[in-house]
């Protein structure tokens, strides 16, 4: 998914790293507030995990060497293999099961 937004914002300007960067924070910040919204009430472990996920995000962006790093220690490389973590780890904690009935 974000290859395929970063080639249709490559013909506005923006280079690779640029878009990488911006989707990245972006994530990370979503991340971070959209879980208030919509986990359920009660639900701890879904809130922290997006919350860890999110704040790490961040800050591993932050440290990313690519145009938006600030501080330009991390490898690309290792950024990536930090992300496809985060994404395996995410959707095996919360795997989607449409057929489960709640009993009251």
């Amino acid at each position: 998914m974000k290859i395929l937004i970063n080639r249709l914002l490559t013909p506005l300007g923006l280079e690779f790293n640029q878009t990488s960067g911006l989707l990245d924070f972006a994530i990370g910040i979503l991340l971070v507030i959209l879980p208030w919204f919509y986990v359920q009430y009660g639900n701890v472990r879904t809130l922290a995990a997006f919350m860890v996920f999110g704040s790490g995000m961040i800050l591993y962006s932050i440290f990313t060497d690519y145009k938006n790093g600030i501080v330009k220690y991390l490898a690309l490389k290792i950024h990536d293999a930090l992300e496809l973590t985060i994404g395996v780890t995410l959707m095996a904690l919360f795997p989607i099961n449409r057929n489960s009935t709640t009993a009251e």
